[in-house]
């Protein structure tokens, strides 16, 4: 809670390359100023402490979407691509609400598919469930949530980081509290994730979900105005895209 800026520009530059994503993030055009950043020390002061954890966690996080093995190659590549459009879609959300900090949002939306990892990891080890891909497609649906509890358990996340990956495929799930959480925010983002793609018509409706109920009450969000936002901040969730890729 008491690091400073000069520490932080220190921890960051044990690691050239995040440092180079770290300047490159604070004059991007979500964060850039009226000039040009060219040192971390700066950067790190313009992003401030928390958005700077957010995207240094996003950064690093992305390593472990990686794999040797050519079989799933393209299943984590694709899967990195949805965590980031979720996590962008969190993020922009979260900013046009206003009632919760948007870069635990992203973090939300990044994170909530980690479940996946240890299963396929798993499947290498286990030439069957490589040969069944429908048998893994089961196993991957039914444990992922546990499997991201247990991760991000053991890497000391917070329950409501937690809770997002447990329950980011289930839209009817309701957190029995007034206020909105994370898990609502990466249910809504993952649904609009879907739009216009072929899983959309196996969904139920927005207005039908909780998350979406929940956001009504509050009078800050509607079907329509969510589709609406979206489609205004189609430039502010590329761009973060681009800086999470």
């Amino acid at each position: 809670p008491k690091v400073d800026t000069l520490s932080l520009s220190r921890l960051i530059q044990m690691d050239p390359g995040l440092a180079g994503r770290i300047i490159q993030i604070a004059n991007s055009p979500l964060f850039g100023g009226y000039g040009r950043i060219e040192n971390l020390h700066d950067a790190v002061a313009r992003l401030g402490r928390n958005t700077l954890r957010d995207f240094v966690t996003g950064i690093v996080l992305k390593n472990v979407f990686r794999t040797h093995e050519k079989i799933f190659r393209q299943r984590l590549k694709e899967l990195w691509h949805h965590s980031t459009l979720t996590a962008s879609l969190c993020q922009v959300l979260a900013q046009r609400i206003g009632m919760m900090d948007s870069g635990q949002a992203m973090l939300a939306g990044l994170l909530h598919d980690i479940g996946i990892l240890p299963i396929l990891h798993f499947a290498i080890q286990h030439p069957a469930l490589i040969n069944d891909p429908e048998l893994l497609d089961q196993l991957v649906s039914s444990m992922r949530g546990e499997c991201g509890q247990y991760a991000l358990t053991h890497l000391g996340f917070s329950q409501s980081l937690i809770q997002a990956a447990m329950s980011a495929e289930d839209w009817w799930w309701e957190s029995g509290k007034d206020q909105v959480e994370l898990a609502d925010l990466v249910i809504l983002a993952q649904m609009h994730s879907y739009v216009g793609s072929r899983h959309f018509s196996s969904l139920p409706r927005f207005d039908q979900i909780p998350a979406f109920s929940k956001l009504g009450k509050f009078k800050v969000l509607s079907p329509h105005q969510s589709l609406k936002i979206l489609d205004e901040a189609s430039r502010e969730i590329t761009e973060l895209q681009k800086i999470l890729a």
